[in-house]
């Protein structure tokens, strides 16, 4: 029993102590290549929004990120073999419909042939970097990098306070059934007659 109230225990204070603590800025970068093994859509034109399409096999390469800081950030997509085009979504993407959802698509703000927004992200938000090509032929390596006033999570959403309560929920459950199985499971005391 003293393991699981540890347990639990630990685990509350990990979550005060992560909410509490200061958001610290850091810049993400994930190197990625684009491919002719990629799925493709109707890449959107710039904009902000934007408001068409254009028709083509447009590779891409999605990466859903939240922040932990409000404020603006730098999302920057650079290749040395391609023009880079860089759109972000909020909320969710979906290749089929290009347009909703969309927040903004950049071909060339950044250095060179670099797609840049800067764009002001809240916290609590799940936002979607999609890097893609200029022209629908071009492909290979690139890096994306997010940067701003806090860190840029990858791939996972902030849990949400609902989350946070069955999670303790489940572990007090967890505790609970351990504690009756060890009740259940204690040798019986000898019955002297």
């Amino acid at each position: 029993m003293n393991v699981i109230k540890t347990l639990a225990m630990s685990t509350v204070l990990f979550a005060v102590a992560a909410a509490a603590a200061p958001a610290n800025a850091a810049t993400v970068v994930i190197n990625g290549s684009l491919s002719s093994a990629d799925a493709t859509f109707n890449s959107p034109n710039a904009g902000n929004p934007p408001t068409s399409t254009s028709s083509g096999a447009f590779s891409y390469d999605a990466y859903g990120f939240t922040v932990n800081t409000a404020g603006t950030y730098a999302i920057t997509a650079a290749s040395r073999v391609f023009d880079t085009y860089l759109g972000l979504y909020q909320g969710a993407f979906n290749p089929q419909s290009p347009l909703v959802n969309v927040l903004q698509y950049d071909d060339d703000s950044g250095a060179a042939t670099d797609s840049l927004i800067n764009r002001s992200l809240s916290t609590g938000v799940q936002y979607f970097a999609v890097v893609t090509s200029f022209a629908p032929s071009s492909r290979g390596n690139y890096s994306l990098t997010i940067s701003g006033p806090g860190t840029a999570t990858i791939g996972a959403a902030v849990p949400e306070p609902a989350t946070w309560a069955m999670m303790i929920l489940g572990m007090g459950a967890v505790g609970f059934a351990m504690r009756r199985r060890k009740q259940i499971g204690a040798p019986v005391a000898a019955y002297a007659a």
